[in-house]
């Protein structure tokens, strides 16, 4: 369920941040996409893409995401799945690669699709 974190309006425009599960994050991207390029606008409104917004997907971020949801730190996702806790970390920031027998570990320690890893 999306929640909102905060509501601000300024100069006729409402600025809006939600928490959404990770698993519906390119759902909503894709309906904020077409609700803003709904209707005339033009550069100097300050609207941004998702991608500038969020920046891109990427198995890291989605790792990030879930061990979040699931309230676990690095260091107790990492003994769930038999690494460091600098393990989960260098895969979070993107500095290691997440292998297939890797992301079926963590799809099973976060309860999440493993191939979101890959």
């Amino acid at each position: 369920m999306s929640v909102p974190m905060r509501e601000r309006i300024t100069n006729g425009c409402v600025d809006l941040s939600y928490r959404v599960p990770v698993e519906k994050a390119e759902m909503v991207k894709r309906v904020m996409r077409a609700l803003l390029e709904d209707g005339e606008q033009d550069d100097t409104t300050g609207y941004v893409t998702p991608e500038e917004a969020f920046g891109p997907s990427s198995p890291a971020r989605a790792l990030r995401g879930y061990r979040y949801r699931e309230a676990l730190t690095q260091a107790k996702l990492a003994t769930l799945v038999g690494v460091t806790a600098q393990n989960i970390s260098d895969m979070e920031c993107g500095r290691r690669g997440i292998g297939k027998e890797m992301a079926r570990k963590l799809g099973e320690a976060l309860n999440a699709p493993w191939e979101r890893f890959l």
